[in-house]
């Protein structure tokens, strides 16, 4: 009868052992899948941003050009009137 007791025992003890590593690796994968998550997103955010950032100013430097030849042709025109008027 001791001897079951003590069997009893043992079996108990190692069924909580057994229980207490699988929740803590269940945890631990769960907490590097959330870290993984969580710099993937961060990562595309950044990349976004940067993205659009590249696109704005590709952008502004368009307009930058295209106000400048605006600009140039006006006063091409001008000088034409004052050549022709002149």
């Amino acid at each position: 009868m001791k001897l079951m007791k003590l069997a009893a025992k043992v079996v108990v003890v190692v069924v909580v052992v057994v229980v207490v590593v699988v929740v803590v690796v269940v945890v631990e994968v769960v907490v590097v899948v959330v870290v993984v998550v969580v710099v993937v997103v961060v990562v595309v955010v950044v990349v976004v941003v940067v993205v659009e950032e590249e696109e704005e100013e590709e952008e502004e430097e368009e307009e930058e050009e295209e106000e400048e030849e605006e600009e140039e042709e006006e006063e091409e025109e001008i000088e034409r009137h004052e050549i022709t008027r002149g």
